[in-house]
């Protein structure tokens, strides 16, 4: 579970631009954004999500509701999240006392071990990447578009999101993870999972 905050604003992304030259694009004030928190299933890769006016506890609550109504008949949800204060407040710890959702948040600095991050990335590059809205309406529509299409577009997409995917380098690397399936990964101890450190996170050592 994690919450995306894109701005109306085109996000530079790549292009073919001789050397030399530069190439102007057309912009927004980008005073306005969109506010979404979602969950993705990580063995079917559905989607849950909300558009909000803004993200805290209350809005939180209404997406945990709406992953129990999607899963019915599960015994226990367990939800792999950041964080985010709106995660760890007390709105939210006294609704799960009487829920099926398990929170289940991440070491810092570790966006890597959560899917739906990855999700967010994908879902700028086809909708925000080099492409300019005149409108804000237009957006909009362009955003939950994407969204309500991602169930025709997982067959094909479901390899862009996993293959880069920091738990599918960790399994291929030791093979003591091949008896576990992807829920179980996340079932284990916190401890397990802050030993996978971000590749990119530099350690500082005092001289």
């Amino acid at each position: 579970m994690d919450a995306v905050h894109p701005q109306h604003n085109p996000v530079l992304g790549c292009g073919w631009i001789k050397r030399g030259k530069q190439q102007a694009i057309q912009s927004n004030t980008g005073r306005q954004r969109l506010n979404i928190n979602g969950a993705i299933n990580i063995e079917t890769l559905e989607l849950t999500y909300r558009i909000d006016n803004t993200i805290n506890a209350v809005s939180t609550i209404a997406l945990l509701k709406q992953l129990e109504s999607a899963y019915p008949a599960a015994s226990r949800i367990i939800v792999i999240c950041d964080n985010a204060r709106y995660y760890k407040s007390k709105l939210v710890a006294e609704y799960l006392k009487n829920s099926r959702i398990q929170l289940e948040p991440l070491p810092a600095y570790s966006p890597n071990l959560n899917l739906i991050e990855r999700f967010w990335k994908f879902f700028k590059k086809q909708v925000l990447y080099n492409r300019y809205y005149e409108r804000f309406a237009e957006f909009r529509i362009a955003c939950k578009e994407f969204l309500r299409s991602w169930i025709s577009m997982r067959p094909n997409c479901a390899r862009c999101l996993l293959r880069t995917s920091r738990l599918s380098v960790i399994e291929n690397r030791n093979p003591a993870f091949a008896r576990y399936n992807s829920t179980l990964i996340w079932a284990l101890p916190k401890l397990l999972l802050v030993q996978f450190r971000h590749p990119h996170r530099r350690e500082y050592r005092p001289r």
